[in-house]
């Protein structure tokens, strides 16, 4: 388990589908996606909690434990700075 926000993500899984539940997280996606061309603080702050909420109910569903997410994320992070100080896109 990635994050439990007080145990209501678990209860979500536990009333849902995991297939519902990718399927929503796809859709917050597209909608994060549109509030930030449309460029309002306040939709990007409510479609941001929604990914996050996604996030970690994907997370939960393929078992994603912390250690493996921060040991991907580390990775990615120095791979990513080490690209920009080299002068990479």
């Amino acid at each position: 388990m990635l994050f439990s926000i007080n145990g209501k993500t678990e209860r979500i899984l536990a009333l849902s589908t995991n297939e519902r539940q990718l399927a929503k997280a796809q859709e917050e996606l597209q909608e994060l996606s549109d509030a930030l061309v449309g460029g309002n603080v306040d939709e990007i702050a409510e479609e941001v909690a929604d990914v996050y909420i996604m996030l970690t109910q994907i997370a939960d569903i393929y078992n994603l434990t912390n250690r493996y997410l921060d040991a991907i994320i580390n990775y990615k992070l120095e791979r990513t700075i080490h690209k920009m100080e080299r002068g990479d896109k």
